[in-house]
């Protein structure tokens, strides 16, 4: 295109005349015959040179001229000035006009004025176009991200942008420091100036101080012509030191100077050349340990270190992975011309436990190929990590309802980000003991942001210290109860004297009673935590039921920011309810087994205590065997000693079995004992009879009671 001109004259003959040259050198004529009406046509059409005339009626050139410029400031003017006016056409080129044509002026003279300004105009347009395209391409468009960590990054690059302050920028290879870089320079108002930039690295040692501040003919072998360096050519702009960390020491001095001072020399030469460079730095390294092992110097590191910017690596700031997923789909099919494919469930989850060694350069990299190679509809983990999936990764859960309808690509990033979130903001707190502002200071966040995210996701600091000792210690709790039958007449197993066996009988009945009662306080602990767990599923389920009639009204009213919020609270409901479905399930069997054990204590108390009216009978019969013995003359005792000290092996036997029973359930010690007393009672039995038949043979006297037992 050859340019859009507007012709502004009172005399209609110049103005066919202007036209008619115009038009045959190809541009789009336009002519109005005052000022007033060019006026209205500079406010509606798009022009890129005006011709007028300086002197009209109305509307005077010099008026044209200032209205002009004042709608659009890249418009060029040409003023036709009569003979003898130059004064006021120096004015007018004062004012801004581009160019002027004294009267009379011959054809060729007007095409050269014309084109020379056309050309310049054309320029600047696309100058200005071209800036506004590079100022999107590098601004903070490119650099997606909504974590604290980047928005914290955003603000500081908004407070220095507009000013010539040195920066340091640090962080992982690939996490995207030369964004940063571009979008300060860009923000600033430098930006219509160049941005040079160097890596360091990348070249050897001698090369580096000719790269970055040029060199004079003849300086070294091979300068065959003077040469500009980074330094000079970045005059007035921006100079990009990429992996300034690798800089040769000798050479770090010059730019110390450089920095300081303004000025530098180039190799070789001796005149210094002065410059107006902003210095931005960035690298991957940890310039202190460099520092104190004397690769880097110290002076410079604080030079260059005004302010620092540290951008965090990729896996630190896992919800911002949906987000540039999604930008990079988006960029790679506009590029490729392909159509986007979204990602599924499984892609995106195992996204966010990918650690992403290579940061946003890796992820772009992995979302590129999946999006050229997926052979189906959707992208999914095999497109994107290949048959294996990264082998620091943890697997992939399942899902938790197989059934439940497919879920689109944006309720499985919520849902996936705010999965990641809780887990994240549960496991620094967990680290902490619960302590909120700890657990911010360590993951990056100011206190308040924290909790105002612990109450958008229905976390708690009480729930982040118990939750996660809670199911250790009802594991504990039931293990404790299972042994303490087995160890319940642990202590007075161990002494084996001979005592009274009815005291016997009342010290195991007592000890059991004692640990009756510790059971039943345990067993109402367990009850206790299943009512509380019980009354906090209660209410988390009554609130998920109040976000689904939220949501249903969101939905009904196209409320899409309210329907996003109210969908990531309903899956950490959903998530809550379920853990606590699980906790007071453990908690109901727990309940349960103190209940089988409560039981059998009962039990087995009322056993001793059948037990202890057995023995103390069968004591008082062997006792008043003897006493009667001993009252016959010429009867042997034999039989009497061996009843007593039969009744004797027996209390010491079924202390010996109870000792034994410890590892034992306490149906096979009920077993056992009832076996031991069934045999006594018969061998006690055939004792009598002998005893009996014995005695037949002599004179028996009246039968005298005993007196109560003594103690043994």
């Amino acid at each position: 295109m050859q340019g859009r001109v507007l012709v502004v004259d009172d005399e209609k003959a110049m103005v066919l005349a202007l036209k008619g040259v115009l038009t045959k050198e190809g541009y789009q004529v336009e002519t109005a015959s005052s000022g007033k009406e060019a006026i209205e046509r500079i406010e509606t059409g798009n022009f890129h040179v005006v011709i007028t005339d300086l002197s009209m009626d109305g509307l005077s050139g010099m008026d044209v001229l200032e209205r002009a410029r004042s709608i659009d400031p890249d418009l060029a003017v040409i003023m036709i000035t009569a003979y003898g006016s130059e004064k006021v056409a120096v004015q007018a080129m004062k004012l801004g006009a581009a160019d002027y044509l004294p009267k009379p002026f011959d054809n060729d003279e007007l095409r050269v004025v014309v084109q020379r300004v056309m050309d310049t105009a054309l320029l600047r347009r696309d100058h200005r176009r071209l800036l506004e395209q590079v100022q999107g391409d590098f601004g903070f468009g490119q650099i997606v991200g909504r974590s604290p960590a980047m928005r914290r990054l955003f603000e500081t690059v908004d407070k220095i942008a507009d000013t010539d302050v040195t920066v340091l920028i640090r962080g992982e290879s690939g996490t995207g420091k030369e964004l940063v870089a571009n979008a300060l320079h860009y923000r600033s108002p430098r930006r219509s100036k160049p941005m040079i930039k160097m890596n360091c690295a990348a070249l050897s040692r001698e090369l580096v101080e000719s790269e970055l501040f040029g060199h004079e003919r003849g300086a070294f072998t091979g300068a065959i012509a003077r040469r500009e360096g980074k330094f000079e050519a970045a005059d007035g702009g921006t100079l990009f030191l990429d992996e300034v960390g690798d800089m040769p020491l000798d050479t770090q001095a010059k730019l110390l100077r450089a920095i300081q001072e303004k000025e530098f020399e180039r190799v070789g030469g001796n005149q210094p050349i002065k410059v107006d460079v902003r210095v931005i730095a960035a690298t991957n390294q940890n310039l202190e340990t460099a520092v104190r092992a004397g690769r880097f110097r110290e002076d410079l590191y604080y030079r260059l270190r005004v302010v620092e910017l540290v951008i965090p690596p990729l896996h630190e700031r896992g919800e911002d992975i949906p987000l540039l997923i999604d930008h990079f789909l988006k960029e790679a099919a506009a590029r490729f011309h392909r159509d986007v494919k979204p990602l599924s469930g499984d892609a995106l989850r195992a996204c966010m436990q990918h650690q992403w060694k290579g940061n946003v350069r890796e992820l772009r990299s992995a979302v590129e190929q999946a999006l050229l190679l997926a052979p189906g509809a959707e992208i999914t983990a095999a497109n994107l990590f290949g048959n294996v999936v990264a082998a620091d990764a943890p697997p992939v859960p399942a899902p938790t309802n197989a059934a439940a309808t497919p879920l689109s690509f944006r309720e499985a990033k919520e849902q996936a980000v705010q999965t990641f979130e809780r887990d994240f903001l549960l496991q620094a707190l967990r680290r902490h003991g619960g302590n909120i502002s700890k657990a911010a200071e360590e993951i990056g966040m100011y206190r308040q942001n924290f909790q105002q995210k612990m109450r958008e996701l229905g976390i708690s600091a009480e729930e982040a210290k118990d939750s996660g000792d809670r199911k250790e210690t009802n594991m504990r709790f039931l293990a404790r109860m299972q042994n303490l039958i087995r160890g319940v007449l642990g202590q007075w197993l161990g002494r084996r004297e001979q005592r009274n066996p009815e005291a016997v009988y009342e010290a195991a009945i007592q000890e059991r009673l004692e640990q009756y009662a510790k059971l039943r306080q345990a067993a109402a602990g367990v009850l206790y935590a299943r009512t509380k767990l019980t009354k906090e599923m209660q209410l988390k389920s009554a609130e998920l039921a109040r976000v689904d009639k939220q949501l249903d009204i969101a939905v009904d009213h196209d409320d899409d920011a309210a329907a996003l919020a109210l969908i990531s609270r309903r899956g950490g409901l959903c998530a809550e309810v379920e853990r606590l479905t699980g906790e007071l399930s453990d908690l109901t069997g727990e309940a349960e087994t103190a209940k089988k054990n409560l039981i059998a204590f009962q039990r087995e108390i009322a056993r001793l205590r059948e037990e202890k009216v057995l023995m103390i009978a069968r004591l008082a019969n062997a006792q008043a065997r003897l006493r009667l013995q001993e009252t016959l003359n010429g009867l042997s005792t034999d039989a009497d000693i061996r009843a007593l000290e039969g009744v004797r092996d027996h209390i010491n036997q079924l202390v010996a079995e109870v000792q034994v029973a410890r590892d034992t359930s306490d149906t096979d010690l009920e077993r056992r004992l009832g076996k031991i007393r069934e045999a006594e009672a018969d061998a006690a039995a055939r004792a009598q009879l002998d005893e009996l038949k014995r005695a037949r043979k002599r004179t028996l006297l009246p039968l005298v009671l005993p007196r109560p037992a003594a103690a043994w």
